[in-house]
């Protein structure tokens, strides 16, 4: 019997098929090439944004970030001589420390509450001494509401995981809702957030660092740096030479501090009150219009919180009017004094302080 003769048709589809099959399978080896390639640059670029994200803040943060390094540093040095200033950032405006006389030191943070405050405060139990006086200033609304926590003290990572998480469990214990949910599940949760910021996961500073286009702020930086350390932690902010808008205290209906945020108050002033310090409250200043438009419960509800303090406190002292009405041409913005506002602010201070040292001393 003769042999079968083949198909001729039948030897091209098993050679196209092995073709395909060779063809299928390079495709599928450049493909897996192709994304192990994009993930190695993934990988690449979010470790290098990592890394950038701890060591680059200098060169993508904006102005506040140097500002905030400048009063750490000065703690940590503890460099911060005899009286310090302590409040946000319309103290560390208003207060020219030059001008109060003495070994002075404006340690006001811009948007900065008690809780920074007082965490600021804490790094001087690694110094020798704190200092003989505290003059300190804010307005009702920093005890009511936290609007920076997240995006500078968190972010700039000068508090630690463990203070984050002290705020956290206190938010928990008090049932204050202001940072952290008070809610002990979602709590948790909360915790993961606070250790993201401690390790900086780069998300977190993506749109800081584009704004800053990488690495265009730095010599910007270094300068606002050199010149707030200089500047013995004063720094100016509005600059205008007259301003009758009114900020959102005047807007404010009701003083109820913030659990959280007592809580701080009161641990930071007998913290200075346990180590001797010399505490005195001093009004921030304000427009005409703001004082027009604030409720009048407002004002007289923080005065009754700030003379409950002066009453269980031995050395708090409350100087002159817990707030100080200073014309439209004081302001460089709604709610920062001007060069001149600084002036007639620091000189009201030394004022202040004088007269109580003088009648103390009788």
């Amino acid at each position: 019997m003769s042999a079968p003769i083949p198909e001729v048709g039948a030897e091209v589809s098993r050679g196209s098929d092995a073709a395909q099959m060779r063809a299928d399978g390079q495709s599928k080896a450049s493909l897996r090439r192709f994304f192990l390639a994009i993930a190695a640059v993934m990988v690449l670029l979010v470790g290098s944004a990592w890394v950038w994200a701890v060591e680059g803040r200098m060169s993508f943060f904006n102005p506040e970030y140097p500002m905030w390094l400048a009063k750490f540093r000065m703690v940590d040095e503890c460099a911060y001589g005899d009286t310090i200033i302590i409040g946000d950032s319309r103290a560390m405006a208003g207060i020219l420390p030059d001008q109060l006389g003495g070994n002075v030191t404006n340690l006001a943070l811009p948007g900065g509450t008690p809780i920074e405050s007082y965490y600021l405060l804490r790094r001087m139990d690694r110094c020798k001494a704190y200092p003989k006086r505290a003059v300190i200033s804010f307005l009702p609304l920093f005890l009511t509401r936290v609007h920076m926590y997240w995006l500078r003290p968190a972010l700039y990572n000068l508090m630690s995981f463990e203070e984050m998480e002290e705020v956290r469990r206190l938010s928990v214990k008090l049932d204050d809702p202001i940072l952290y949910s008070p809610n002990r599940f979602a709590s948790a949760l909360d915790s993961v957030k606070n250790y993201s910021y401690h390790i900086s996961l780069p998300s977190y500073y993506f749109s800081a660092m584009i704004a800053g286009r990488f690495v265009e702020r730095r010599a910007q930086n270094e300068v606002e740096l050199a010149d707030t350390l200089k500047q013995r932690g004063h720094h100016y902010f509005g600059m205008a030479p007259s301003t009758a808008v009114v900020p959102e205290d005047g807007y404010v209906k009701q003083f109820k501090p913030s659990p959280v945020l007592n809580f701080y108050m009161d641990e930071m002033l007998r913290k200075l009150d346990a180590h001797g310090v010399e505490i005195d409250f001093v009004g921030t200043p304000v427009n005409p219009g703001t004082v027009e438009m604030m409720s009048k419960s407002v004002v007289a509800s923080f005065k009754d919180y700030l003379t409950s303090i002066e009453h269980n406190l031995p050395n708090f002292h409350i100087l002159g009017d817990i707030m100080l009405v200073l014309p439209n041409d004081s302001f460089g913005d709604s709610e920062h004094v001007n060069p001149k506002g600084a002036e007639e602010w620091t000189t009201a201070i030394g004022s202040l302080l004088d007269g109580f040292t003088a009648a103390s001393q009788q």
